[in-house]
């Protein structure tokens, strides 16, 4: 029972992996596949730590000593490197990003630290004034609220980002999105509005 039932665990973590490769294109589903996939990549390294933890529970048991222990063992390896080759581009978008600085003669690019891979739900780093809900407008009877970022203090000019969270204009929230890019540039002294604002199909252009 135990093989089977790491068999069935090892598909569905092969069904994200293989989603986050070849999200579907089947407009009812295209939301969900989108959102599933994000999740899995974005968290990939935890996603497969995940997994080492589950095949392990398992292997004590003995469960790879049977066969469905053990094609669920090759599934896991199979997804889990997969899954890391999805991934592994990230950690080169900071090189990327101090070229592209560079070439256009920009201040130098301080890379978000590494650590924030082991707290990526953080919604506010040491150091950061974070002014939360602030009522900007009123439309259509929906209240729409934003959030200020701000690091040390710093002169009275400052540069400032106003971050509006993706999510196709459908789905989507000031407090899951943006976070770390605007917790990371107010340390560096800008300002960074997070802001809400009405989402289809109760706001069309």
């Amino acid at each position: 029972m135990g093989g089977w039932l790491y068999l069935l665990l090892s598909l569905v973590g092969a069904w994200l992996t293989y989603n986050a490769a070849r999200p579907s294109r089947n407009p009812k589903l295209l939301v969900m596949s989108w959102l599933v996939g994000f999740l899995t990549t974005d968290l990939a390294p935890f996603h497969v730590l995940i997994a080492l933890i589950i095949t392990a529970g398992f292997a004590l048991g003995g469960v790879l000593d049977t066969l469905p222990g053990q094609a669920g063992f090759v599934i896991v390896a199979v997804s889990s490197l997969w899954l890391l080759v999805l991934w592994l581009p990230n950690l080169r978008a900071a090189r990327a990003a101090a070229r592209t600085a560079a070439e256009m003669q920009l201040d130098a690019v301080e890379p978000i630290s590494r650590r924030l891979l082991l707290t990526p739900f953080k919604r506010v780093c040491d150091g950061i004034e974070v002014e939360r809900d602030i009522e900007f407008s009123r439309r259509g009877g929906k209240v729409l609220k934003l959030d200020i970022y701000r690091g040390a203090p710093g002169g009275e000019r400052r540069p400032a980002l106003l971050y509006l969270h993706g999510g196709g204009w459908l789905m989507g929230d000031k407090r899951t999105q943006g976070q770390p890019l605007c917790n990371h540039l107010a340390s560096l002294g800008w300002v960074c509005v997070n802001a809400n604002y009405r989402l289809s199909p109760g706001a069309t252009w």
